[in-house]
């Protein structure tokens, strides 16, 4: 993972785990070991996403926060150039300093992705403690939530995650294939039909809920 210019070793809650010390597990573990992972789609428009780190990484998210109308905060004292940018053209608003405790307040989402295994901790603690979901870059099974590899086709967004411990190159691949098989026409997709007018019962779990 490229290095990230760091969040700042800014006062860590007891524990080095957030304000309250609340302690986030390791997740890992081999395949199907354990309860699987639950995709979901996030509907972030308008509403406040943290990021703490400013290098490629966060570079990366912030842009596909961006694309979904999230309301970005980045915290750190350094940025990578799109989010300076973004920044200067009123799109996101960044914090040019170290984290605090106190930086999540009123997130819906957080994206931890520093190069200080420390810090990604202490915001994962204090999102913990907050029961906000926060992605850990440096170590994805000792957040609350994952980046799946994505990308869209055919109208549908297809995203991916590996089971056990993470694999984001095996995940992307897999994503590629899908999305080449799509866009090929060699996996049969009906096209889009009219929305329903009203809801409808759910009958089984086919996402799009």
């Amino acid at each position: 993972m490229p290095a990230e210019p760091p969040g700042g070793a800014a006062p860590i809650g007891r524990g080095g785990s957030g304000r309250s010390g609340t302690a986030v597990p390791d997740r890992s573990g081999p395949p199907g070991a354990g309860p699987e992972v639950y995709l979901v789609g996030l509907l972030l428009a308008g509403r406040r996403v943290v990021v703490v780190g400013g290098g490629p990484v966060a570079a990366r998210r912030v842009h596909r926060l961006l694309a979904a109308g999230a309301d970005v905060v980045v915290v750190s004292p350094a940025a990578a150039l799109p989010i300076r940018e973004s920044a200067d053209a009123g799109r996101l608003t960044w914090l040019n300093r170290r984290y605090q405790d106190g930086d999540l307040d009123g997130a819906w989402y957080v994206v931890a992705a520093t190069d200080d295994p420390q810090v990604n901790a202490a915001v994962a603690g204090e999102a913990e403690a907050a029961r906000v979901f926060c992605v850990r870059a440096d170590h994805g099974r000792r957040g609350s939530a994952l980046t799946p590899a994505t990308g869209s086709a055919l109208g549908l967004r297809v995203g991916v995650l590996s089971e056990g411990g993470p694999d984001p190159r095996r995940a992307a691949a897999a994503r590629d294939v899908l999305l080449a098989h799509l866009e090929s026409g060699r996996v049969p997709v009906p096209p889009p039909g009219p929305r329903p007018a009203a809801p409808e019962p759910a009958r089984s779990d086919h996402g799009e809920g």
